[in-house]
């Protein structure tokens, strides 16, 4: 919101006031699509495909907030208000937003992990296997103080 908008500087910062609801309605699309991101990813489980599809259309509909801002003020004619960084932040978000989401699907096609009871640990094959059998501690003794 803090971004300027446009070349003018007597319009300061922060978009017209005809596109507020377009950005405070894309901030909390991104804010529900960076929730159910968030809450779907466990270490221990693949992420959720409903989570995964309210993050998608969430960031989708950012995206498309974005887009109509700069569609409606080119057809407006107020192509000026273009020239600041306002509505390519809102893209960026956008692309941000989805490109988490194409990420977070990705880890759904990763290997499940195994259970540890059903997998048992090898023994290292560089290692030589100890004897099982070998003097005694009495005979180790008696030899180190015949020395």
């Amino acid at each position: 919101m803090s971004v300027p908008w446009g070349i003018d500087p007597s319009v300061g910062n922060g978009p017209p006031n005809q596109w507020e609801r377009h950005v405070v309605g894309a901030a909390l699309l991104l804010l529900v699509a960076a929730l159910a991101v968030t809450l779907t990813a466990r270490k221990v489980e693949k992420p959720g495909g409903l989570a995964l599809a309210i993050a998608g259309l969430a960031s989708l509909g950012a995206l498309a907030l974005a887009l109509d801002v700069r569609s409606t003020s080119l057809d407006n004619q107020q192509g000026h208000a273009l020239l600041g960084g306002g509505w390519l932040w809102m893209c960026a978000g956008g692309c941000t937003a989805i490109g988490a989401v194409v990420s977070a699907f990705t880890l759904r096609f990763r290997p499940a992990p195994a259970s540890p009871a059903a997998k048992p640990d090898p023994a290292p094959a560089s290692q030589p296997a100890r004897p099982r059998s070998g003097p005694s501690k009495a005979k180790k003794k008696t030899k180190r103080k015949r020395r």
